[in-house]
C-alpha cells in the first residue's frame, strides 16, 4: 500500500536538450498553491480567477526553451505551459490588464529612527 503524500506543492526540474520541463505534483491544495511556481516560468505576474475554493491534487508537466539553445528546434514533448494547463488541467490562462498592489521601498536607514 503506498504511503499517503503530504499536502503541499512539489516542482521538479530537469533539462533535455534545450528544453527545460517542469513537473508540479500538487497534493490536497487550493490552485492558488500552484501560482508562485507558474509565476517564475512566465516571467510575469499571474493572478487565480478561477472562483476554485477547494483543495485538489494534480500532477502537471510542461516544456520550456531555453533562450539561446539550438538544441530546442523540432521538439514539443511536453507541451507548453498555456498548452498543459489546457489539456491537463482544464484551464486557460488569458493575457489582460489588471490592477494589483505594489510595495516599493525607495530608502532605508542603517539606524532605526525613534518614533
Amino acid at each position: 500500500m503506498a504511503a499517503e503524500q503530504k499536502p503541499g506543492v512539489r516542482a521538479n526540474f530537469s533539462v533535455v536538450g534545450g528544453r527545460q520541463i517542469i513537473r508540479i505534483v500538487a497534493r490536497s491544495v487550493p490552485i492558488a498553491a500552484m501560482l508562485p511556481t507558474l509565476r517564475s516560468s512566465l516571467d510575469a505576474p499571474l493572478i487565480d480567477r478561477t472562483g476554485l475554493t477547494g483543495k485538489y491534487s494534480f500532477e502537471l508537466e510542461f516544456g520550456k526553451d531555453i533562450p539561446g539553445s539550438v538544441d530546442s528546434a523540432g521538439q514539443s514533448d511536453p507541451p507548453d505551459l498555456f498548452a498543459a494547463l489546457r489539456q491537463q488541467l482544464g484551464l486557460m490562462v488569458e493575457s489582460t490588464k489588471a490592477t494589483f498592489d505594489v510595495v516599493v521601498v525607495d530608502r532605508v536607514n542603517r539606524e532605526p529612527a525613534e518614533n
